[in-house]
């Protein structure tokens, strides 16, 4: 085991396997990168929206599914992208965008940092 600190995320992100974050002198989780991370998600970008949602909703469930900035961010294994793709255009909705994406270390240090701000 090797103990490495720094603010530097994307290199935490390559050098380590697990990660702890540090918050006030308290430990505010640990775990590896990728559960820290959430796993990989699809970003939907489709019209029309509301018909788009209720396909995804109906093919992940509507807990798997969430909307922003116009586009749709769906909590399925990416390798069902092309089932995904069938099922929306099987529903008459057209995909502009279809890939998949994962959150980076730093957007998750600074959510969890901002969620202990507040309380």
């Amino acid at each position: 085991t090797v103990m490495f600190s720094s603010h530097q995320l994307p290199e935490v992100e390559q050098v380590c396997d697990r990660v702890g974050v540090i918050r006030g002198g308290r430990l505010v989780v640990e775990t590896t990168v990728s559960e820290l991370r959430g796993g990989a998600r699809l970003l939907v970008r489709a019209a029309p929206q509301d018909r788009a949602l209720a396909a995804l909703a109906a093919f992940a469930g509507p807990d798997a599914v969430q909307r922003a900035d116009g586009v749709f961010h769906v909590a399925i294994e990416p390798g069902r992208a092309a089932e995904l793709n069938g099922s929306l255009v099987g529903s008459g909705v057209r995909i502009s965008e279809l890939r998949q994406v994962e959150r980076s270390l730093e957007d998750v240090f600074l959510q969890l940092v901002s969620q202990e701000g507040e309380r």
